[in-house]
């Protein structure tokens, strides 16, 4: 079984590790257990994973406890990082728009990025209409629904990080409406 850590810890500067012995050596630094929090690879270098599942288990093979009961967290971590595909078509927009109470978030398409579950959940849900020409008549929906959204979950992720790519994103948006504020159409 593949386990995932249910926490993962950055440097004290929210930042990744250069070097997997810097996150061993942060491990120690910090007195953590070396038996449940490991060093994980993350897109920007390393990071502390926390497994508690593991704790006692020196002779279980990984994803099993000493009592052979699955190990693994109980509830999906509450954020994600993913990549959403490529356009399969040039009717599918280039960027990924999804919605939750008010608060719309742009996505690069091909470019992991930081999503809560929730915004997950309502791209699971997102359907487009198959199209298809009948001759004669009118492009029409005749075959039902695709995946308007298709992604790939990579790891589990932290608040912290989404927020801090929120804000970068937040940042780059607000210069880009700064410089469309000096041109007219």
């Amino acid at each position: 079984m593949n386990e995932s850590p249910t926490e993962i810890i950055l440097s004290k500067t929210d930042k990744a590790y250069a070097s997997e012995q810097a996150a061993v050596a942060a491990i120690k630094a910090r007195n953590l257990d070396p038996e449940t929090n490991v060093p994980v690879e993350i897109s920007d270098g390393w990071a502390i994973g926390h497994f508690p599942e593991r704790a006692g288990d020196d002779d279980a093979p990984p994803g099993e406890t000493a009592d052979t009961t699955p190990a693994g967290p109980t509830a999906d971590p509450e954020y994600w990082v993913v990549k959403f595909q490529a356009r399969t078509s040039p009717l599918q927009e280039a960027v990924v728009k999804l919605g939750l109470n008010g608060n719309v978030l742009f996505i690069e398409r091909q470019k992991e990025v930081i999503l809560p579950k929730a915004y997950l959940e309502i791209a699971d849900h997102a359907a487009s209409p198959t199209w298809g020409n009948v001759e004669g008549k009118n492009r029409q929906a005749i075959t039902g629904e695709t995946t308007a959204y298709a992604y790939h979950r990579l790891r589990p992720a932290t608040r912290r990080e989404f927020e801090l790519m929120l804000k970068e994103g937040t940042v780059r948006t607000k210069r880009h409406m700064d410089e469309l504020q000096g041109v007219t159409v």
